[in-house]
């Protein structure tokens, strides 16, 4: 077999095992994300048809029990509330029996429970036009319509915890199949890279070992000896040219004496030589190719950071027209419209405000993931500082927040730019989640844990983090609050851990619920620069 097409194989068997690994994890997540899919479209709009559900059962509630002490019946609002409800009752059990869940049952005795609850609320309007005291609707709507209305809720609440409970367990099942694919994945690529070494291996000792050979005869044929044989059966270039080396030595044997004879040698060897100089040329050109292949894959890759940079500018802009007429519109509104519609109009604009938020901080984490590290020897007591007078110092004045650094912090070789991001986020968590009543303390110490290593630990003495979510708290988009508990998007903590992983350090957290949180990371010290340095020194010598 020749030695280009040897080398296609090799290189195409390596290639294709990648694609193989690339199309599984394609597959497995395609897999996935259409279970979950499936899983959330049978289980949240029966979470919603509930959450509307309540709204409905509460305000026909609301309306009787301000007819049966007020006297007050406004009657139009009472039958639209009832409309809608037992509608809304009616789609959930289409919606059941469409979807053919065991849940028919239950959902024929809301629709039952409803319609119930409508024929009291009815009867309790038709007390008043019939000359009922107030006495009396309010003794008919507490002994009677209001029991109907607490089991009505009763019904819709157990529902909709069952769905809530359903939607956490496929999401449960989903993470666990996410995390199967990633296992089996890496096992896939594991067995690819083991694969490309052993066909690289192969390939390069059937080339370097023919050529080791040739290399010892012609140094052998060189000083006198003629007698030598390379003697490979190889059907390659290197065996012809092994094989024209066997020719040229017996050649020279026979004709020694003869000047023809060795002028003819010589043209043979300097025949041999240029197809060495071929063969050379040909692994370097195949060299060049790969070289310009890992060239393209680079340009590649910038062109879709820029791609993803552009496009996430262009997802800012409308984001920000939908805050700005969302705004102009709920103030032009503004006593005009029924609450319900008010309140849905600022759920649009702060899920656009959340949305800008979330682009925000994706654009801040890939510009941390993209930037070049830039190692200085910094020191992390002016890193603090300067933090303090000049970013921190609105929030540390506004909270009554403390940083104290009981003894003074080393000297690390870092990026200065990332370390102080790093440790402002740090700071600004613990000051986030204080607890209620409590002056935020933020203490920052340091200890040698190797030659070369320092770790630096950074305590808070908020609210705590339970030990089950330690290890989520890192990853994208992950918070263990609500919304109107925390802000932001959730890659706080995840930007922390890509600036230290960029160090070549590790990140973690040490903490219980109510009793704070210490958030350590290590970084390589002055000690470690200077190792590096006489390595330089010393290869630069040799």
């Amino acid at each position: 077999m020749k030695i280009g097409v040897r080398l296609f194989i090799g290189f195409g068997s390596v290639v294709l095992a990648m694609l193989v690994v690339i199309a599984f994890c394609l597959n497995t997540s395609k897999i996935v994300c259409a279970a979950f899919e499936e899983s959330k479209g049978d289980i949240v709009p029966g979470a919603m048809a509930m959450s509307e559900m309540v709204c409905y059962a509460q305000q026909i509630h609301l309306l009787t029990m301000r007819h049966s002490a007020r006297g007050e019946l406004e009657e139009r609002q009472l039958q639209s509330a009832m409309r809608k409800l037992e509608k809304a009752g009616a789609d959930h059990l289409e919606r059941e029996e469409y979807i053919g869940s065991g849940s028919q049952v239950a959902a024929k005795e809301l629709l039952r429970k409803i319609r119930t609850v409508n024929s009291a609320a009815m009867e309790v309007a038709k007390l008043r036009d019939e000359g009922a005291t107030v006495n009396e609707l309010t003794a008919k709507v507490n002994n009677e319509f209001h029991p109907l209305v607490l089991k009505l809720l009763d019904h819709i609440n157990e529902d909709k915890a069952v769905r809530i409970a359903e939607l956490a367990a496929a999401e449960e099942a989903v993470h666990g199949a996410y995390t199967r694919g990633l296992r089996y994945g890496l096992l896939a690529s594991a067995f690819a890279v083991l694969l490309a070494i052993g066909i690289a291996l192969a390939a390069t000792r059937s080339i370097v070992e023919p050529l080791k050979a040739l290399y010892k005869s012609t140094k052998t044929i060189g000083q006198g000896d003629l007698n030598c044989r390379v003697g490979t059966d190889a059907k390659d270039e290197i065996g012809q040219l092994s094989r024209a080396f066997d020719l040229m030595t017996a050649g020279l044997k026979k004709t020694t004496t003869s000047v023809d004879s060795f002028n003819a040698a010589k043209q043979q060897l300097q025949a041999s030589e240029q197809q060495l100089q071929a063969i050379n040329q040909q692994l370097q050109c195949e060299v060049a190719a790969r070289k310009r292949l890992e060239e393209a894959l680079e340009a590649l890759n910038g062109e879709l950071r820029d791609f993803v940079h552009m496009a996430s500018h262009d997802l800012r802009e409308p984001l920000r027209k939908i805050s700005s007429f969302g705004l102009l519109l709920n103030d032009s509104l503004d006593g005009k419209v029924e609450q319900e519609d008010q309140e849905n109009l600022r759920f649009m604009i702060d899920g656009a405000k959340r949305m800008t938020q979330m682009i925000e901080d994706l654009l801040a984490y890939s510009r941390v993931s993209a930037k070049a590290v830039a190692l200085e020897m910094l020191d992390l007591n002016d890193v603090v500082e300067q933090s303090e007078q000049l970013e921190l110092a609105a929030l540390l004045e506004e909270t009554g927040a403390v940083i104290e650094i009981p003894e003074p912090l080393p000297k690390v070789q870092a990026d200065p730019v990332l370390i102080r991001q790093l440790l402002q986020n740090l700071v600004i968590n613990g000051i986030k989640y204080r607890r209620e009543g409590v002056q935020p303390r933020i203490l920052i110490t340091a200890e040698a844990i190797a030659e070369d290593v320092v770790r630096i630990d950074v305590q808070d003495n908020g609210i705590g983090i339970e030990q089950k979510d330690h290890e989520h708290i890192f990853k994208m988009f992950k918070r263990l609050h609500s919304r109107q508990e925390s802000e932001g998007a959730g890659t706080g903590l995840a930007m922390c851990k890509k600036i230290v992983g960029k160090h070549g350090g590790r990140i973690g957290v040490e903490s219980k619920a109510g009793a704070g949180s210490t958030f350590w990371f290590t970084l390589p010290t002055s000690k470690s620069l200077e190792r590096e340095q006489d390595k330089l020194i010393s290869s630069v010598e040799a």
